[in-house]
């Protein structure tokens, strides 16, 4: 069933059901409140710096205590920590994306997102572009009453990633 169809459910039924990547998620929406077009502008604003790359400012809309979850379940806790970790990640591929396609207000303080994202191993290019990946990827987020973010919880595909970063590991180890 295509999305429009979904959506049209969704008018019959008012029963809130999001298909993404085979996934049929379930939301209790409320109308937009300033509260909520906030925290929207909030994550803009986050996915922003992270496509600018910008490790140190990504630090400033994050608690102290934030966490991070990845795909494979690991968890990084604290701000410092995360914000390192994304540094890292520029590092290893030099032209991460996040492409936002969705952002959905779950309720408020909380944020379900979708969309894709994006990267070359070291920067590597080839002719036939094997060390580039583009995967979906959803992204459910919490952020603070003060508008800081508490926790960004990822899901996609980490296969093809791995993939590249394993080929690249083995061929310079010869």
């Amino acid at each position: 069933m295509s999305m429009f169809a979904y959506r049209i459910l969704l008018l019959k039924k008012r029963v809130p059901l999001v298909l993404y990547m085979g996934l049929t998620f379930m939301f209790i929406t409320r109308c937009n409140t300033p509260s909520t077009e906030n925290e929207k502008v909030t994550f803009q604003q986050f996915t922003d710096l992270l496509n600018e790359h910008k490790a140190p400012a990504l630090a400033t809309f994050l608690e102290e205590d934030f966490i991070f979850t990845d795909s494979r379940g690991q968890v990084l806790n604290g701000c410092e920590r995360v914000a390192s970790g994304w540094k890292q990640l520029f590092n290893t591929f030099p032209d991460y994306t996040l492409e936002v396609k969705e952002v959905i207000t779950v309720k408020p303080g909380s944020i379900a997102a979708f969309g894709y994202i994006s990267g070359t191993y070291k920067g590597m290019t080839t002719n036939v572009n094997e060390n580039y990946w583009r995967v979906p990827v959803a992204w459910r987020v919490f952020i603070s009453p003060n508008g800081k973010l508490k926790s960004w919880e990822e899901y996609h595909d980490t296969k093809i990633i791995h993939e590249i970063i394993e080929s690249n590991q083995a061929d310079s180890d010869f």
